[in-house]
């Protein structure tokens, strides 16, 4: 059965972790990146597994191994390589995508051409945890005719997120160039290389982010990835966040201290109950190059 792309989004719906990933092939290590499975599920945007059967990937495959087995609804990939606007339009992505599940069935979708994540929801419900992802039709890329790229894939079962999703505003944004978007969706899409980035003059100092999760719900703490979580001379060279403050429905305030780090942090909240969360950035380390400050992650549990 052939599908149209699906865009239906998967915001209530829990990310199933990956385990393994096995290929068809991959290409060989050059200039100090990898090009292997492990890229398609390390959480970053600018890594790519690359194949390198003969000709332009059609046929490729690649088989994901779930953690433990699930009913799986719906996948999100990052199609072509992510690295910069230039590496995604010089590599070729995939222009259809056919799916096998463990129980037999397939499903097959036609991909857009755009550097936008592709957000897939299956016909059913799929009971297992492995997936097989095949190469169907090729998006020829500019420059190497023979090199298919995918950066990350993503799978969803029917369960709830274990986060509130919220939709979310920021007083300013950094705008989009070569190597990407700094969106405030970045904020959930849990990579940690895509960072909203605030684009007012000076450090960020007052600049605010409003989270509205659509109904009242209860918080107790807040995930965090500070900095732009590329790599550690990125983190570096940006702005990252020392302490802000959060305002609630209610009218309290609680103030948070970031680590001035990129690995993740969990900060324990004052449990509220609230529909809206105004963060303001009180205080901001200033980076060595680069006067924005950004965020990679923000979510409320």
């Amino acid at each position: 059965m052939l599908t149209l792309l699906t865009l239906v989004s998967t915001s209530f719906a829990k990310e199933i972790s990956i385990s393994s990933v096995d290929v068809s092939s991959y290409r060989a290590p050059e200039h100090g990146s990898k090009y292997d499975a492990s890229q398609l599920y390390d959480s970053k945007s600018v890594t790519a597994w690359i194949e390198n059967d003969e000709g332009s990937g059609l046929g490729s495959w690649f088989e994901v191994t779930l953690k433990e087995s699930a009913e799986i609804t719906s996948l999100e990939l990052w199609n072509g390589y992510w690295y910069s606007f230039n590496e995604w339009d010089y590599h070729n992505r995939i222009a259809k995508l056919e799916v096998s599940f463990e129980d037999g069935s397939k499903e097959t979708f036609e991909l857009s051409n755009d550097k936008k994540v592709e957000t897939v929801k299956f016909a059913k419900a799929h009971s297992g945890k492995t997936v097989k992802i095949r190469v169907g039709k090729v998006h020829s890329g500019s420059a190497y005719a023979d090199r298919i790229a995918v950066s990350e894939i993503k799978f969803f079962d029917k369960t709830p997120d274990d986060f509130h999703r919220a939709s979310i505003t920021a007083s300013s944004t950094l705008p989009e160039d070569n190597d990407g978007s700094y969106a405030v969706n970045n904020l959930q899409d849990g990579l940690k290389d895509t960072p909203w980035c605030e684009g007012a003059s000076g450090t960020g100092e007052g600049s605010t982010l409003q989270y509205d999760f659509g109904s009242r719900v209860d918080l107790s703490s807040v995930d965090i990835v500070n900095g732009n979580g590329t790599d550690f001379k990125l983190f570096m060279a940006y702005g990252s966040i020392k302490t802000a403050d959060l305002s609630f429905d209610d009218g309290t305030t609680q103030t948070v201290a970031f680590k001035p780090s990129l690995l993740p942090n969990t900060v324990s909240l004052t449990p509220v109950t609230t529909q809206k969360v105004t963060v303001t950035l009180t205080d901001v380390k200033p980076g060595g190059k680069v006067e924005d400050t950004c965020l990679s992650e923000m979510k409320f549990r």
